[in-house]
């Protein structure tokens, strides 16, 4: 068995700078001569920490694996034999390009939940690339693009919080047959919304996507 979270990563050798890991998805493929390859699903929370401090592994140069001898057990209980720190023969960055995949809305504060595959800059946001619409197509007199944001937050780098600046929000409000439910609140956004953590404007969204509940 293999315990992820006893797993630790450094920016050197030295084991001065550390990240210990809170968990991932473990799997073992079968290797040469009755060896076995572990490959680790890192969890959302260590993947967009990492992503976001590029002290530790963002390079070769800069990712140095430890593990406790309580990380495994063989096919006997034994435990391993814990290693000297090793360095990583390769690191591979993440460059597909972020895109958001949902959003909510509610009405009684203005408040937007923008949820995206890959972790952005809060500070890069722009609440004026948002706009809201009653449809899949952006309809004449039935869509709101935002002048401003009151506050704009981050739930764990994936999601931004975007609380609507109250005239923005009355104004809406006084608009028909938008943002009333679910069936008439679509989102386009364009693609100077928010950078990814590499500083690439994320995929604009030119078909409106509909609210989640």
């Amino acid at each position: 068995s293999i315990n992820a979270s006893h797993i630790t990563l450094y920016s050197n050798s030295n084991m001065t700078d550390s990240y210990p890991l809170t968990g991932g998805q473990v799997n073992a493929l079968s290797g040469l001569i009755g060896s076995y390859i572990i490959t680790i699903a890192l969890t959302p929370h260590d993947l967009g920490y990492l992503k976001l401090n590029n002290t530790i592994g963002s390079s070769v140069a800069n990712t140095f694996l430890d593990v406790a001898p309580s990380v495994a057990t063989d096919t006997f209980g034994n435990a391993v034999v814990r290693p000297v720190v090793l360095q990583a023969l390769a690191v591979y960055p993440d460059l597909t390009f972020t895109r958001l995949i949902a959003f909510t809305y509610n009405a009684n504060n203005g408040q937007l939940n923008l949820t995206f595959d890959n972790v952005v800059l809060i500070a890069t946001f722009d609440p004026t690339a948002i706009t809201l619409q009653n449809g899949t197509k952006l309809n004449r007199n039935s869509y709101f693009t935002l002048t401003t944001a009151q506050s704009v937050a981050t739930y764990n780098n994936y999601v931004v919080v975007v609380i609507m600046d109250p005239l923005d929000l009355a104004q809406l409000k006084l608009m028909q047959g938008i943002g009333t439910n679910i069936n008439n609140t679509y989102m386009t956004l364009s693609a100077y919304a928010v950078q990814d953590y590499l500083e690439k404007d994320v995929i604009a969204v030119t078909k409106g996507i509909q609210a989640s509940l």
